[in-house]
């Protein structure tokens, strides 16, 4: 249970952090919403906690109106996902990324274990290009 924990938590934390840190080396003309982000980082972690207790860890089956508020806890989960690869990519092109720019990382990053091979050396020459320029 404490591998399945420590597990967990460098699965979901590494995007967070990823999507938080990278944000310091946006340009001054590109902005993204990270309270946005933040906001689905929570409502994912709490959906998917409160979904876990609900059903004894066994997963449910929801329908009709229940099934609205999981299908916004779905949304939050793909949206922050999705918001580090955006944000590493608009680092890189130096301009705001658009989905067709990102995608191909989005479903790397969703499949962090062996995605995370190709955005962890990239996210690296960021952060080197970045302490050249201090």
């Amino acid at each position: 249970m404490v591998l399945n924990l420590i597990g967990f938590l460098i699965y979901f934390i590494y995007p967070f952090v990823i999507g938080n840190f990278l944000q310091d080396f946006l340009p001054k003309k590109v902005e993204v919403n990270n309270t946005f982000f933040q906001i689905n980082f929570f409502t994912w972690i709490g959906g998917y906690v409160t979904l876990m207790i609900l059903s004894d860890g066994q997963g449910m089956t929801l329908t009709g109106l229940a099934a609205l508020p999981f299908f916004y806890v779905f949304f939050a989960f793909l949206y922050y996902q999705a918001f580090p690869v955006k944000v590493l990519k608009s680092v890189e092109t130096r301009k705001e990324a658009s989905l067709g720019d990102y995608f191909s990382d989005f479903i790397l990053i969703l499949f962090l274990s062996i995605g995370i091979w190709v955005l962890q050396p990239r996210i690296n020459k960021v952060l080197e290009r970045g302490k050249a320029v201090v």
